[in-house]
């Protein structure tokens, strides 16, 4: 009677490794749909930080055309010559600064753009890596328990072949 209870406990013990394996590919999946998603959020972001930065471009440029032409209307109202040297060169540098500041602004939101799809790139990848591992374990709990269950399986038929010859000893030759 021992013998079948042991077998018994032996099925249960496989049929619990089969069960664990279960919920690690369940768990797996679930990572992989919170990887998904936080890519997802990422990507979002990172569009929304290069729209952010490209709008702040425009903002500057328009910031530059009405500064220029403040700064021409005040020359010309204060009886500067527009054609002289100095003062076309001084719009030049003034030109140049606002797009050197434009575009560090696009380069900027570029890089940002750039690192927050990586970002999401890595996540995918780990996604998929929960959900892989998560199918291994569910596959190498399975081959355990079966084998568990096989073996209490083989027990189960022992205890029962011995208690019906009623010496429990299944080995024929001693």
């Amino acid at each position: 009677m021992l013998g079948l209870a042991l077998a018994g406990l032996a099925i249960l013990e496989g049929v619990s490794v089969v069960l664990q394996g279960q919920a690690a590919k369940r768990q797996g999946k679930a990572e992989h749909k919170a990887a998904v998603f936080n890519a997802k959020q990422q990507e979002a972001l990172a569009r929304q930080k290069l729209e952010q930065a490209k709008f702040e471009a425009e903002r500057q440029a328009r910031q530059q055309r009405m500064y220029r032409a403040a700064n021409i209307a005040r020359a010309a109202k204060s009886g500067v010559s527009l054609s002289g040297s100095s003062y076309v060169d001084i719009l030049a540098d003034m030109a140049y600064q606002f797009h050197l500041d434009r575009n560090l602004l696009l380069g900027q939101g570029m890089a940002d753009y750039t690192s927050l799809m990586n970002q999401a790139s890595l996540l995918r990848a780990e996604g998929a890596f929960a959900k892989a591992q998560g199918r291994v374990a569910a596959r190498s709990a399975l081959a355990i328990g079966m084998g568990k269950m096989a073996l209490g399986g083989l027990k189960a038929y022992h205890a029962g072949a011995g208690s019906k010859t009623g010496t429990g000893d299944t080995d024929s030759s001693g």
